[in-house]
């Protein structure tokens, strides 16, 4: 079956399968930022390169997986979804840990900045990604 003639088990299930790489990621980050004060005890360059730079580039790599061939129509629209599947619960979880739990409200987009650009990132670089991969594709003229 192509990419683009899916039966709709099979992409409720890419769906759960989003979400679930998702949560297993934030748990990940979850448990190694517990000893750190939830990463502020890192270094600037630290929380960069380790929350914001490393895991855009790791999307970006699940996103080339799932966006290699398919049509152009819906090879954006994948890109997308996966930066919604991924950015979505992460702020979610961190919206009940630091907002709720640890009682920052609203001010842990500031305090935790790093995570707030994460939030961010998918969202440009998974299209870019895409419409690269799509340009890739297309017969130079």
């Amino acid at each position: 079956m192509s990419n683009d003639a899916r039966a709709p088990h099979d992409s409720f299930s890419r769906h759960v399968s989003l979400f679930t790489m998702a949560t297993t990621m934030w748990t990940a980050f979850f448990l190694a930022g517990l000893p750190s004060k939830y990463f502020l005890d890192w270094s600037f360059s630290a929380q960069l390169w380790l929350i914001v730079i490393l895991p855009t580039i790791l999307l970006f790599l699940i996103c080339r997986a799932r966006v290699r061939g398919m049509s152009s129509g819906n090879a954006l629209g994948v890109a997308c979804l996966t930066a919604f599947c991924f950015t979505a619960p992460f702020f979610a979880y961190d919206w009940f840990y630091l907002g709720l739990h640890k009682g920052l409200g609203w001010s842990f987009l500031r305090s935790h900045w790093f995570l707030a650009a994460f939030y961010l990132t998918p969202w440009v670089a998974l299209p870019l990604q895409a419409v690269s991969a799509l340009r890739a594709r297309k017969p130079s003229d």
